[in-house]
């Protein structure tokens, strides 16, 4: 985006370490960290502003996405189908150009459209470890590299990125390599997530549009969370 390398922007990295609240903010992105730590800093009385590309935690299922986004804007000020144009700050408060040509300005601003793996500082170009397109360190499936008896696990190796399947990952290693002395296949059981947000998002497995690019047969039940007793109590 123009002018925002120049900017002293946020990542997640700054605004899990900031010691003072800023009085507004700018996020953008639509995915669990934007969400999560918006959330978080409205909460804490900061004015929250969302700038959303396409929709918020797009790789849910359909029905979640469309959920979440109507009970979240009516939380919180989301605008989406948002690209900026250009950023600036004067010093003090970041102003950011949206293709309508509409301004918005805040004291803060927090990127948080994705990630990206850090092969880039590793120096990988003076071994044989192999990348693919997208930097992550290419492995097999038994997490072993292309160089033979160097094994790679966790967001690195960019399959998921949660801490709970990095152990998992890292626990195989440890038992098939360190314990027994043999490389074995791993085989991934249904990865569980959450979005620690207000609605809370959580799932496990594949979602339906993955069943239906996988061509898979599958069944859809659905049940409202207002239906059941502790909705009905909280009156959700």
């Amino acid at each position: 985006i123009p002018g925002l390398a120049k900017t002293p922007y946020w990542t997640s990295t700054e605004a899990l370490r900031a010691t003072n609240k800023p009085k507004s903010m700018i996020v953008l992105g639509g995915g669990y960290i934007a969400t999560e730590l918006g959330y978080y800093y409205q909460s804490i009385g900061t004015d929250v502003t969302f700038l959303v590309r396409s929709r918020m935690i797009k790789h849910e299922d359909h029905d979640v996405v469309e959920s979440f986004e109507r009970l979240f804007k009516k939380h919180h000020r989301v605008h989406l189908g948002e690209v900026p144009q250009c950023i600036e700050h004067d010093g003090q408060h970041f102003h950011v150009t949206l293709s309508t040509g509409e301004l918005c300005s805040s004291e803060a601003l927090l990127v948080a459209t994705g990630i990206t793996p850090n092969t880039d500082v590793l120096r990988l170009d003076r071994t044989s470890i192999k990348c693919d397109s997208r930097g992550y360190i290419q492995v097999d499936n038994a997490f072993e590299t292309t160089v033979p008896s160097i094994f790679a696990f966790g967001d690195i190796i960019g399959r998921y990125a949660f801490r709970h399947s990095a152990n998992i990952e890292g626990q195989h290693v440890f038992d098939s390599v360190v314990k027994n002395k043999q490389k074995a296949a791993f085989v991934y059981p249904p990865i569980p997530s959450a979005v620690f947000t207000n609605p809370q998002v959580a799932s496990v497995g594949k979602t339906e549009q993955q069943c239906k690019q996988e061509e898979l047969d599958y069944y859809v039940g659905m049940n409202s969370y207002k239906d059941s007793a502790m909705g009905m109590a909280l009156r959700s």
